[in-house]
């Protein structure tokens, strides 16, 4: 899952993820992730943007972080912001990507968790 508020960005995120043959889906931010999980989607890795409208990424962590049905979902964090003692603590984090992001990199970490 990404949760990424720049269409471009998501809808690239989701492009490259789904040619290397895997299922991706997308959400505009915070909640809209939330209500896709509770829907009954359970990815096996979440990617995600800080800074969005609605709820943010340190909201959808602490959230993600407070439900037992979601908490062991590992989380990449994806930011512009180089302050990274500032960056939501999660259990299970899959790593941090700067913006603009690496996607050799990224694939690799899809394959890791999703292969």
């Amino acid at each position: 899952m990404i949760v990424e508020d720049e269409r471009d960005a998501r809808d690239a995120m989701v492009e490259l993820i789904e040619q290397e043959g895997f299922s991706a889906l997308g959400a505009r931010h915070g909640r809209e992730a939330l209500d896709l999980l509770e829907s009954g989607r359970r990815p096996s890795l979440i990617l995600l943007d800080l800074k969005m409208p609605v709820m943010d990424g340190w909201g959808f962590c602490e959230a993600l972080g407070a439900d037992e049905r979601f908490a062991s979902i590992p989380v990449a964090i994806l930011t512009a912001s180089a302050i990274y003692d500032s960056l939501p603590q999660r259990r299970n984090g899959a790593g941090l990507f700067t913006k603009p992001v690496d996607f050799q990199r990224l694939l690799s970490l899809v394959r890791r968790f999703c292969g």
